[in-house]
């Protein structure tokens, strides 16, 4: 009796014609442009991606990004919801875990504080709202000053703390930018 051929890797196949030839499939990470390129599933290096400086294991980063083609965005004119459901079936996901030095963990972790203060201050301004006497208009003005301020802090959440983002993302790699000069030069591959 014949044992059955092995079972293939769990790994995502990485393909020879789009992979730089030195680098192996456990490594999976390098460098395009201004962008880091890395196998669904591979490690990025022990380093800050802000500043190439030895990673603080405290402010370690791993997030589910996302991605879908920008055309999409067009389908906000006719309607929200349209774009929503279109861009949640056509989206694509990569798993992705970076790491910050002490110095950028501890900027990040303080721009999430100021994000998260500024709702609740939004959130009591709507609260004080339901307290003001109505006859004067002071209530429509703490309502729409909180509604404000919590979109704000929504939008500096999304901007002031993200680490890498996704530039493409397809069945077998994930593009992100937003890691630094020194980052990208210290990663070996294609330089444009």
């Amino acid at each position: 009796m014949s044992l059955p051929p092995p079972l293939p890797s769990a790994s995502p196949p990485v393909l020879q014609y789009a992979t730089p030839a030195h680098l192996t499939p456990s490594q999976g990470v390098w460098r395009d442009g201004n962008s880091v390129v890395l196998v669904k599933g591979a490690a990025l290096p022990p380093r800050c991606v802000k500043c190439n400086q030895p990673a603080d294991d405290r402010y370690r980063w791993t997030k589910t990004v996302y991605w879908h083609p920008p055309v999409l965005y067009v389908l906000i004119i006719p309607g929200i919801l349209i774009y929503a459901i279109v861009a949640s079936i056509v989206q694509k996901k990569a798993r992705v875990t970076a790491g910050l030095c002490t110095k950028h963990g501890k900027q990040r972790r303080t721009r999430a504080l100021i994000g998260w203060l500024t709702a609740f201050v939004g959130l009591c301004c709507i609260s004080v709202s339901a307290v003001i006497d109505s006859r004067r208009g002071y209530d429509t003005l703490c309502i729409t000053l909180g509604i404000l301020l919590m979109l704000a802090a929504l939008i500096w959440a999304f901007v002031a703390t993200r680490v890498l983002w996704p530039t493409n993302i397809d069945n077998h790699f994930a593009h992100l930018n937003g890691a630094c000069p020194e980052y990208l030069d210290s990663l070996q591959g294609i330089v444009r």
